[in-house]
Order: structure tokens, then sequence, then C-alpha cells
């Protein structure tokens, strides 16, 4: 065998057994808001303030009242993570995970992360995830690594807004 044949081998064996363990769901139908893709926000977060959701603790996101039926299968949630950084002298780290109620996925896992490490900085990281529902609703978690108040430490923002969802 030549090296090409052995890593696509390689390939499809590792892609064949994470599909194996996969719980694929078939979708049919795609809805698209008629409107801006700014709102509805299904998820927001200023530590500052603080509104929303605090940090290292999973949350029940219910997308209904959003118009989203209760036999939708997943949603596409889009937006921006953001740290403005302090003064202190440290890095911010901030992770985001999503998951579908009932799932024993670990925070550590997660879907999108943040970092800022100088004074006075800040960062936007663009972010978005289809995520599994169950009854309209999945659930959400961000961590950080600072837990003192802006302007000492980073202040941390999420503001994720509903895209689409599929049933």
């Amino acid at each position: 065998m030549k090296l090409h044949q052995i890593v696509a081998a390689a390939l499809l064996g590792m892609m064949l057994n994470g599909a194996s363990h996969a719980e694929w769901q078939r979708s049919t139908e795609l809805y698209v808001s008629g409107g801006n893709t700014k709102s509805p926000v299904a998820v927001f977060v200023n530590s500052y303030t603080p509104a929303g959701f605090q940090a290292g603790t999973w949350y029940d996101v219910d997308l209904k009242p959003y118009g989203v039926s209760a036999d939708a299968k997943g949603a596409f949630l889009s937006g921006l993570l953001i740290i403005t950084h302090g003064q202190s002298s440290q890095t911010c780290d901030m992770t985001v995970v999503t998951r579908a109620p009932g799932n024993q996925l670990d925070a550590g896992n997660y879907q999108g992360q943040v970092v800022e490490a100088h004074l006075g900085g800040g960062q936007r990281s663009g972010f978005s995830s289809w995520v599994p529902l169950v009854n309209g609703v999945f659930q959400f978690r961000w961590d950080r690594n600072t837990y003192l108040q802006w302007p000492q430490e980073c202040a941390y923002g999420i503001n994720l807004s509903l895209q689409a969802w599929s049933r």
C-alpha cells in the first residue's frame, strides 16, 4: 500500500468509528426567520451587570416561546462571545458548551472559547452551533477562569441569536 492509501484508510476508519457513536436524527423541515437575524436572542450573558446565566451551571433553554415547535430536533444559534479585560495582569478565558437535556456531555468538551491576555484589551469571537433539542429545549453552560468584577478583572458576555430550527 502507498502512503496516501494508508492515510485514507486510517481517516476512513476514524470517521466510521466516530459516526458509529453518533445519534443522528433526520430533519425534513428547516425554518428561518422572515424578519432579522438578530432576534430572538436565545442566550444572553453580561457578567458585569450581571445579566443572564451565571457561570459554572447547566441551564435549560426553552425555545418554544420563540416559535420553535416542541417536536423540533435542532436549532442553529449564532452570535458573539465577548471578553473585556480589566486591570489585573491575567489571562481571561471563557468557554461555552451545549447539549441535549439528559445528555451527559462534560463541560470540558466545550464548543466555543475566547481568550484575552492583554491589559485593557478585548476580544469578540464569533460562535455558531447547531444544538440538539428535546421538547424545544437544549442545555447551555458557560465557564470562566476569573471571578472578580470589571474593571479589576475581566467582564464576559455572550449574545447568541436563534437563526434557524429544524424538525
